[in-house]
């Protein structure tokens, strides 16, 4: 009859953590999650938005690098896919669910969220839990272009092309170049 009195005073200990440690409590919460994730869910980020100046100024190098354009089609690895929600509070979780996850599945709304100031990325996210992080496969015919950024250097252009020439499967290339009338990007063959 110890049980019930333990379980008592159990329930007692974690309201008082939460009503008084809400915060501290949270924050812990959420950087142990992320360790976790990030060593045992393999996450790919990818853009709807090729053409934002942004993306190429924050991940290709200041637009020095390339933007890879994958098939989406049905049974492709990109078709796994799935849309960044962008939220001001960090969602719903429930704890109990998230201790007896044994594969992290149940951590895919955290995962799937990122703050509202991050929406112009229009991110889409490949979430591997069988595999985990790291290099993953997918085959050529995935490709379906390649996109050089506006300042890429003569010899990397030079290199792109040679890699393309050589790949298995036919790749478009694009080139990103600047607007003469505004800040925009504009991609064309």
């Amino acid at each position: 009859m110890r049980f019930p009195k333990a379980f008592e005073k159990a329930e007692e200990t974690a309201a008082t953590i939460q009503n008084e440690h809400h915060e501290e409590a949270s924050r812990q919460l959420i950087k142990s999650l992320t360790r976790d994730y990030n060593d045992k869910v393999g996450i790919l980020s990818l853009t709807a938005t090729p053409a934002h100046t942004l993306m190429w100024s924050h991940y290709a190098d200041s637009h020095k690098g390339v933007c890879l354009e994958f098939c989406t089609s049905e049974g492709s690895f990109f078709s796994r896919a799935q849309s960044v929600n962008y939220a001001q509070d960090f969602p719903h979780l429930e704890i109990l669910r998230l201790i007896n996850d044994a594969d992290f599945r149940e951590a895919t709304p955290w995962i799937l969220t990122k703050s509202s100031d991050w929406s112009y990325e229009r991110e889409w996210r490949v979430l591997d839990f069988k595999n985990g992080p790291g290099v993953q496969v997918f085959t050529p015919e995935c490709l379906s272009a390649v996109i050089l950024g506006c300042l890429i250097p003569e010899v990397e252009r030079d290199r792109v092309m040679s890699w393309v020439k050589n790949f298995p499967t036919p790749v478009r290339v694009l080139q990103a170049k600047m607007s003469g009338k505004s800040f925009h990007l504009q991609i064309a063959d």
